[in-house]
């Protein structure tokens, strides 16, 4: 009888502690985790956007390959060596097209062949990209350090049946003899100049309010976020200056 009472009692235990896994799975997860990797995409190139768009391929070529290179849009599918003979990863031209569609959609044009650099390279991930075009393919290669950095504040995502809409707040910090905080990317609009990083994170943090609005437009189209549109908010002078 106690053995009963006891495998009973055991059977009990498994059945709960099998019940809290399936209620811990089944718990919807913050919808801000699944919107990581489309952030992290965007941050590579929204910042240095002069411009409002209602056809995101109408975007640099370059700031096209930023968008997609080293992120979890993309998966490295070609190898080459340096001249110390390392590997090197990179993407062939038919991943980076397909790739980009993940994020631009169907309709994505891209000249890899005529790449030229522009604000969008100033991104660890692109600044040493190099264009191979023998083989068609994109690597980096090269040890040369961005000097600019962006500080990024999202705001909350709003979610409307298929369209998903971002928003962000960010400034950049370059260093040169000290570390310079702009409210924007050609550098007209100084903040301060601080002797460490620190400080000038510390101050981006605090003179948030000043930078620009960005605002996203994406629609869902099966497994993935088409990004639409973009367009600026600036605030009022006062704001600026």
């Amino acid at each position: 009888m106690k053995l009963k009472n006891k495998g009973l009692v055991i059977s009990i235990i498994i059945a709960v502690i099998l019940l809290m896994v399936l209620l811990v799975v089944s718990v919807p997860r913050d919808k801000s985790n699944n919107y990581s990797a489309i952030k992290n995409s965007l941050s590579n190139v929204f910042y240095y956007l002069d411009n409002s768009y209602s056809n995101m391929n109408d975007i640099s070529d370059y700031c096209k390959v930023a968008l997609i290179y080293d992120t979890n849009y993309i998966d490295y599918d070609y190898f080459n060596y340096d001249s110390s003979n390392n590997k090197i990863s990179g993407y062939t031209k038919n991943n980076v097209v397909s790739s980009l569609k993940k994020i631009l959609g169907n309709d994505i044009t891209i000249d890899l062949d005529n790449l030229s650099k522009d604000k969008c390279m100033y991104n660890n991930s692109v600044i040493n990209l190099t264009y191979n075009t023998r083989d068609k393919a994109l690597y980096t290669y090269g040890t040369e350090k961005s000097n600019r950095t962006i500080v990024v504040n999202w705001g909350k995502e709003v979610v409307n049946n298929n369209t998903l809409e971002l928003n962000a707040q960010a400034l950049m910090i370059v260093k040169n003899d000290k570390y310079d905080l702009y409210i924007d990317s050609n550098m007209e609009y100084l903040i301060g100049s601080y002797n460490s990083l620190e400080e000038a994170k510390k101050s981006a943090k605090d003179n948030m309010n000043r930078s620009y609005k960005y605002i996203f437009e994406l629609e869902k189209n099966k497994k993935n976020y088409i990004w639409k549109s973009f367009k600026i908010n600036k605030p009022d002078n006062e704001i600026i200056e």
